[in-house]
């Protein structure tokens, strides 16, 4: 028992004299600049998000303001953090309460539109060409909240007009 303690000490020592080999440099270079500690993946308190979120695929046809839900589900994850600030888009979505007030609002990209680059028959030339889609899906995360009662989304660039709306799932235990 006491020559295994010996050799636990010994070795101890042994790579507490390394560390400071590896912090000076090899051959006299310098140390390598101090990276600060990892922060926490989750700074805040694990109660303050809450613990799941809610997945849609929504159908839009934007030129009869028509829209209806391909799926929806919830996903047991908090709702993922937005890095950054929000980019300017052309779309938002919101979900609202029965009584037409705004709980949640996000950004969201045109689905309708498409761009594709075409080489030139006769040039060989790359040139873009931007089309509209009559009818597109959106793949939506929205947080669960109480009292939400509509889903909707809206043509933030025209003025807010409305480009369909749906019901909001029930939200259950």
């Amino acid at each position: 028992m006491r020559k295994s303690h010996g050799w636990v000490l010994a070795t101890a020592i042994g790579v507490g004299a390394c560390s400071g080999k590896t912090e000076s440099g090899v051959n006299d270079e310098p140390a390598p600049a101090q990276q600060p500690a990892a922060s926490p993946a989750r700074a805040e308190p694990p109660d303050a998000a809450p613990t799941r979120h809610l997945l849609m695929v929504v159908e839009l046809r934007p030129s009869a303001r028509a829209a209806r839900v391909l799926m929806s589900r919830a996903v047991e994850l908090p709702l993922p953090k937005r890095r950054g600030p929000a980019a300017a888009t052309a779309w938002r979505v919101e979900v609202l309460a029965g009584n037409a007030k705004v709980l949640f609002s996000a950004p969201l990209e045109d689905a309708t539109t498409v761009r594709g680059e075409f080489a030139d028959e006769k040039t060989g030339e790359l040139r873009g060409v931007t089309t509209q889609k009559e009818v597109t899906a959106v793949t939506l995360r929205l947080p669960w909240l109480a009292g939400a009662k509509e889903v909707r989304v809206v043509n933030a660039v025209s003025g807010d007009v409305e480009l369909g709306r749906v019901p909001y799932p029930s939200v259950s235990p």
